[in-house]
């Protein structure tokens, strides 16, 4: 309730702060862009998690391998690190609205 347009706290100290008229909003989270905002804060724990995990399970030769044969640490991420851990980074936005 931070964000709410008439009552949240942000927009009051944000009015309070300015002087501005009781009808203006610095914030609005019953917008689109408020409700992606939140869905992202909800979620993101989740992809953090799978994506760690999947992070510490990259073999590090591949990516030793890489560098020993002249790939830079941009390719190296995008042809070796990225690909791996994909399946986690996709896989990561649902697995809230699927519960063990």
């Amino acid at each position: 309730m931070l964000a709410a347009p008439n009552s949240g706290l942000l927009n009051q100290l944000y009015r309070a702060a300015t002087g501005a008229g009781p009808d203006v909003a610095l914030f609005d989270i019953y917008t689109f862009k408020g409700l992606v905002f939140v869905v992202s804060c909800y979620t993101f724990p989740y992809v953090f998690v799978l994506v760690a995990k999947r992070a510490d399970r990259i073999p590090a030769d591949l990516e030793d391998a890489s560098s020993m044969l002249g790939g830079g640490a941009a390719w190296t991420a995008r042809r070796v690190t990225i690909p791996l851990a994909l399946p986690a980074l996709l896989a990561g936005p649902w697995s809230p609205f699927y519960r063990r």
